[in-house]
C-alpha cells in the first residue's frame, strides 16, 4: 500500500512572489511565450498580479521621470 494523498486536480498549485514577478516582467516588456502567459495568468492570484503591475508600472514611471529631469538638469548647465 501507499502512502500517497490523491490529488485534486481542481486546487491551483502555488505561485510565490519569484513566479509573480516573472510573468509580470514578461508582461511589461512582452517577452514571453504564450503557452507561458496562459500557465501564469491560470495558477497566479489576480489581485496580486494586479498589485504587482501597478507597483511596476509606478516605479518605472518614477524611474523615466527621475531619469528626465536628471537629463535636462545635466543639459541646463
Amino acid at each position: 500500500m501507499t502512502d500517497q494523498k490523491p490529488q485534486d486536480d481542481n486546487k491551483k498549485p502555488g505561485h510565490g512572489i519569484g513566479a509573480t514577478l516573472q510573468t509580470i516582467a514578461g508582461a511589461v516588456f512582452g517577452i514571453q511565450s504564450e503557452k507561458k502567459r496562459q500557465e501564469d495568468f491560470a495558477k497566479a492570484d489576480p489581485g496580486k498580479l494586479i498589485a504587482l503591475g501597478i507597483i511596476t508600472v509606478v516605479i518605472i514611471v518614477i524611474g523615466m521621470i527621475v531619469t528626465v529631469n536628471s537629463v535636462l538638469e545635466s543639459a541646463a548647465k
